[in-house]
């Protein structure tokens, strides 16, 4: 599919968080920012590479079925005018996988405070996992 026909067959529209699945157990979120010289973009906080902008066919490996998901911006008519000055704050800002990584990056642009439950589901995870560990030793 035509990645200009892909932002509007989804209507996609400025601030609109993408999801598409990165590795086996981890998705790549972006922010759909319009189209530019008819091309769709969307910003994204890519490993290496820190915050950008790259236009949707990239986003999404050149394939549109990639996309897993869409989750449509909630906020206000004035949020969503200050979402691309907030993007060209962050650009150029790296990636840090525990603490500022894809997920983070759309959370701050969607909603102004930056979070991962990627990251926090792994940390509960080892956190449980080191508590059993614990217990086990305990009761030894």
């Amino acid at each position: 599919m035509n990645q200009l026909y892909t932002a509007i067959y989804y209507g996609l529209k400025l601030g609109d968080r993408l999801i598409r699945q990165k590795g086996i157990l981890s998705k790549h979120h972006g922010i759909y920012v319009g189209i530019h010289n008819g091309i769709p973009l969307v910003a994204e906080n890519q490993s290496g590479q820190g915050v950008q902008y790259v236009s949707l066919f990239q986003f999404l490996l050149g394939n549109s079925s990639n996309l897993i998901r869409i989750e449509k911006f909630k906020g206000t008519e004035e949020v969503r005018r200050q979402i691309i000055p907030r993007i060209n704050k962050l650009k150029g800002t790296q990636y840090d996988l525990i603490n500022f990584n894809c997920e983070h990056f759309a959370e701050l642009i969607q909603t102004g405070r930056p979070s991962s439950k990627q990251v926090d589901n792994v940390l509960f995870g080892l956190g449980l996992i080191t508590f059993i560990g614990l217990i086990a030793a305990i009761s030894e």
